[in-house]
């Protein structure tokens, strides 16, 4: 890795991040868990509020679509994991999302 990163605060623009970009790295909130799905962009889910978002957390590991750090320095393990080998896991992750996405649905 270069180290390179943004790190963003609120934006009205996470429709045009998320398709410009290779990965989302936020809590498993419903409206981010969603963006990502339609975007096809994998997501690294690094925090989880018990109730509906331990749900979303599921359906992220269930379908392939990214992975759940449970711990801090997870997050970066998992970025490092996914763009290794020829970014062979983050293809896998965005093989799968472009499966499922429905990204014109209302």
């Amino acid at each position: 890795m270069n180290g390179r990163a943004n790190i963003l605060g609120w934006t009205n623009q996470i429709p045009q991040l998320m398709l410009s970009n290779h990965l989302v790295i936020g809590k498993a909130g419903g409206a981010t868990v969603q963006e990502a799905i339609a975007a096809r962009c994998p997501m690294i889910v690094n925090q989880v509020i018990p109730g509906q978002e331990e749900g979303n957390a599921r359906l992220i590991k269930k379908m392939g679509l990214g992975a759940i750090a449970k711990q801090d320095r997870q997050g970066a393990d998992w970025v490092e994991e996914a763009f290794a080998h020829r970014a062979s896991l983050w293809t896998e992750w965005r093989r799968n999302l472009e499966r499922i996405s429905k990204p014109d649905a209302s």
